[in-house]
């Protein structure tokens, strides 16, 4: 009778993986893309796009899980570019927000999902050179697509609107989340470094990749524990379509939830021996 050696490494990956499938299902029904696609959508041809991006996520979250990296990584990125498309089917005359910043935004999330779509299709042929300038084009037009989310939003430029404001698209789940603002700088600056200081100590690269490893994961596990409860308080769902049935998921997350706290710490583990050490 042959026996399996429990490799607490693939379980964390597997279960923690299913966490942030939970999550993603949940945060759709959260975030702001939803409701103009609904609200301010050309019918059926934004929703079908939209869900489409939605998809690409889902796809991209279970090919991680089995260990497909690369097929997740360009599925991420296809998902992000959909998601921009769907977002650009709306009544503009309608839209409750300042349409030039609006639309400035998508196009920038449109842009940033076609270059990690180049990017991750092509990295073992990139020169370093060239996949550390793609990471700095990454880090300024996330940057600055955030920045105009905000103000289309109306919100004053402070911190405190860049970090809490960005919830705009589902894919904001795995860009950093509530430090997505901060996952950008560090992005900006982790690639100017590699590409202005090729013998830099291996002791600052290490600490950029904490920074990096660390802003993700407290972005991601604020936007799988804190949103969702301030969204969806006292229970009730108030997300728009099938986003309705998808945020159903939140009753599992909550923090009362054993089976999801669970999930999220292999998850933590996971991440942690995964990138951090």
């Amino acid at each position: 009778m042959s026996t399996k050696e429990v490799d607490i490494g693939e379980i964390s990956r597997y279960l923690g993986g299913f966490a942030v499938l939970i999550s993603a299902l949940v945060y759709i029904g959260v975030v702001s893309a939803t409701d103009i696609v609904y609200t301010y959508g050309f019918e059926y041809i934004a929703k079908f796009l939209y869900y489409l991006g939605f998809l690409g996520l889902i796809i991209a979250i279970l090919s991680y899980i089995v260990k497909e990296e690369k097929t997740a990584k360009i599925c991420f990125g296809g998902s992000i570019f959909i998601t921009a498309l769907s977002l650009f089917l709306v009544d503009t005359g309608a839209l409750a927000y300042d349409v030039t910043m609006y639309y400035g935004a998508v196009v920038l999330y449109l842009v940033l999902g076609l270059i990690l779509i180049y990017l991750f299709m092509s990295e073992e042929k990139l020169e370093e050179t060239i996949k550390y300038g793609m990471e700095f084009l990454v880090g300024v037009l996330y940057l600055i697509a955030l920045i105009l989310w905000v103000n289309a939003s109306g919100a004053d430029l402070t911190t405190t609107n860049l970090l809490s404001y960005n919830y705009f698209i589902p894919q904001t789940l795995l860009l950093g989340g509530v430090f997505g603002f901060f996952f950008a700088i560090l992005l900006i600056i982790d690639s100017i470094i590699k590409l202005a200081w090729k013998e830099a100590p291996e002791a600052i690269a290490k600490v950029i990749k904490m920074l990096l490893v660390f802003s993700w994961l407290l972005g991601y596990l604020y936007e799988a524990l804190v949103r969702p409860i301030s969204t969806f308080g006292g229970g009730a769902i108030l997300a728009s379509g099938i986003a309705n049935i998808f945020a159903t998921f939140y009753l599992i997350t909550q923090p009362t939830s054993i089976f999801f706290a669970i999930l999220v710490v292999l998850f933590i583990y996971h991440v942690i021996t995964e990138y951090a050490i």
